[in-house]
């Protein structure tokens, strides 16, 4: 097999591993067996463009932020994901609309090292990334997986979303804004709001929950 054949059947490969419309990480490239030159040619031969520095997206594609968020989940396995509002109004939750720029909140844990390429990307929102011991790094409860269309990422569910916008409160999220977002989630899990409460390491966000549960917000 001819060189420029070999290369072909190595990107036809990788195509397959890599949805539409995200982000490819150089560094996850390199595990499936692409190499810096490799790259090189991909770039030079129009199937790949850069994207930031150590990232790359296929000539075409359109990268949003979803796009990013799905290489840090699911390519490079970062503990990030979309939180607080944004979670919610993934969900359907939101009630207002946002003037502006869109506003993008993201939560991962202190000391976690969140890549360049998609801190200082154009997104086209205002990206807020909380690092927070909120809960304790081995809880996996409160999560969910959203379709985004061509793939899929990691939010937090009702339940974890409205403790982190809680958290933010009243920096960064309106006392008002957050007594109607609860008032919508009336779906709540009990079961899931208790591990939730038991684990949560914020007391702010515990007593206010409680407060706005009783206030029968929720």
């Amino acid at each position: 097999m001819k060189k420029d054949q070999r290369m072909s059947t190595k990107i036809n490969q990788i195509l397959k591993k890599w949805p539409k419309d995200t982000i490819a990480a150089a560094s996850w490239l390199r595990e499936q067996g692409i190499t810096r030159d490799l790259l090189s040619y991909y770039r030079r031969s129009g199937w790949m463009t850069g994207f930031g520095r150590g990232a790359v997206v296929k000539s075409g594609d359109k990268a949003d932020w979803p796009g990013g968020v799905y290489s840090l989940q699911k390519q490079l396995h970062l503990p990030i994901h979309p939180g607080g509002k944004t979670a919610l109004v993934l969900q359907g939750f939101g009630h207002y609309v946002p003037f502006g720029r869109e506003r993008v909140i993201m939560f991962t844990r202190r000391g976690v090292s969140v890549p360049r390429w998609f801190t200082e990307a154009d997104w086209q929102v205002t990206l807020q990334i909380f690092k927070t011991n909120l809960f304790p790094a081995d809880f996996s409860k409160g999560f969910k997986e959203i379709d985004m269309g061509n793939f899929s990422i990691t939010v937090s569910a009702p339940e974890r979303a409205i403790m982190e916008v809680l958290y933010c409160l009243p920096k960064t999220e309106s006392p008002d804004e957050t007594r109607h977002l609860m008032e919508g989630l009336t779906t709540l899990r009990p079961e899931v709001v208790t591990e939730l409460l038991r684990a949560c390491a914020s007391v702010k966000v515990k007593r206010t929950f409680m407060v706005l549960c009783r206030d029968g917000a929720a």
